[in-house]
């Protein structure tokens, strides 16, 4: 059993465990106290990746803004100046990015069988190994979601400083 909680603990961050994989673990462990240690130390990570969620969510919706912001300022100064173009362009793929950060959404969330395993709801400490499992799902589909709105919030801030750095040199040119 310890052996099997070192390596759980030794998995570097980026690996996914597999529910296959810490089953075993879960099920092997007796101590009432171990799993409520796991619970809330999986009931913190859930309240971390949520505050990702919203963190990468308000991003996406000040990109959206910000690209729109340069968008309009590049198409009101296209017909005296050629850097229009980058401007434009650039804002507007940065739009499309954040439009693509706020549409990933989770479509998996907790169910009512989660929380009422009907094989394990006589048992309180098997429906908490169950209820842990069911943490650690959740956490890994939120988690690949988060990945994929930072992809594209990152997509849109690159793409919103090359519009401010050729909207500069348009206002320069202007000027």
């Amino acid at each position: 059993m310890t052996a099997a909680l070192i390596n759980l603990v030794a998995v570097p961050a980026p690996s996914v465990l597999k529910s296959s994989d810490l089953w075993p673990v879960i099920r092997e462990c007796h101590n009432p106290a171990t799993l409520q240690q796991w619970q809330t130390f999986g009931t913190l990570m859930l309240t971390e990746l949520q505050a990702r969620t919203a963190a990468l969510e308000s991003k996406a919706t000040n990109l959206l803004g910000w690209s729109g912001a340069a968008a309009a300022a590049g198409l009101a100064l296209a017909p005296r100046t050629w850097w229009a173009a980058p401007v434009v362009l650039l804002s507007m793929t940065a739009l499309a990015a954040g439009f693509a950060a706020l549409r990933v959404r989770r479509a998996v969330v907790p169910s009512q069988l989660d929380w009422f395993h009907h094989s394990e709801s006589c048992d309180p400490v098997r429906l908490q190994r169950v209820h842990l499992l069911s943490m650690r799902d959740w956490h890994e589909h939120d988690a690949l979601t988060n990945r994929a709105k930072a992809a594209w919030v990152m997509v849109g801030q690159w793409c919103l400083a090359g519009a401010a750095v050729a909207l500069s040199v348009q206002l320069l040119l202007a000027g």
